[in-house]
């Protein structure tokens, strides 16, 4: 969204220029936990988090050492992404919006390498965080 000097906002401008000054303050005054990669190194492990639900998006990085591994995620239980085996180092933006978590309460994240490991391939979980729009 870009304006000019001198630019009359309607409201629905000044109400997008509120909703990202609110995010921004959400950014600054809530918790930034740092996040220890996690290695996935045989076939069928999983690792979990538990997350306070805030935000409507969720955003992951992860590496596949090569296209024959594959990362699932789960929310309490239901596969929300498939990654498909496309290999390298890898972004998701998900949309979480249509679970019907609630704000405030806590959930279950799952990652699943769901492929054989049949060379010594591992899968490095860089990141994970929520967040109130898509990065």
């Amino acid at each position: 969204m870009a304006f000019a000097d001198g630019d009359i906002l309607s409201a629905s401008q000044l109400n997008s220029l509120v909703a990202r000054v609110n995010a921004l303050e959400d950014q600054r005054i809530g918790v930034n936990l740092g996040f220890a990669e996690v290695e996935l190194t045989s076939t069928n492990q999983d690792a979990y988090w538990q997350m306070v639900h805030r935000f409507d998006w969720l955003h992951l990085r992860w590496h596949e050492d090569n296209d024959d591994t594959t990362l699932r995620i789960y929310i309490n239980g239901t596969e929300i992404a498939d990654s498909g085996g496309a290999g390298g180092d890898l972004t998701a933006n998900l949309d979480i919006s249509g679970l019907a978590l609630t704000p405030g309460a806590l959930y279950t994240i799952r990652a699943r390498w769901g492929e054989q490991n049949s060379n010594g391939l591992n899968l490095q979980i860089k990141y994970l965080v929520e967040a109130e729009e898509e990065l």
